[in-house]
């Protein structure tokens, strides 16, 4: 987030709030509310604050369940 948006996280705070760039912060959170409810994807995208510092990344969204023993 600081290459990106120059911002450093703080514990407790989701990463979208750090998005400032509108369209990569919507995209974000779909990606999430889909691997939240099970699918498994990935995504290769621009991010970043302007045109000329926008850097490419892959990211992989791979949902897990925690199963209880009896």
């Amino acid at each position: 987030m600081q290459a990106i948006y120059g911002a450093e996280i703080q514990p407790g705070h989701s990463l979208l709030d750090y998005m400032t760039v509108t369209e990569d912060r919507e995209t974000a959170k779909k990606n999430l509310d889909r691997a939240l409810v099970g699918e498994r994807l990935v995504e290769s995208a621009y991010s970043g604050e302007e045109m000329r510092s926008r850097l490419y990344f892959e990211v992989s969204h791979n949902p897990f369940s925690q199963k209880m023993a009896l």
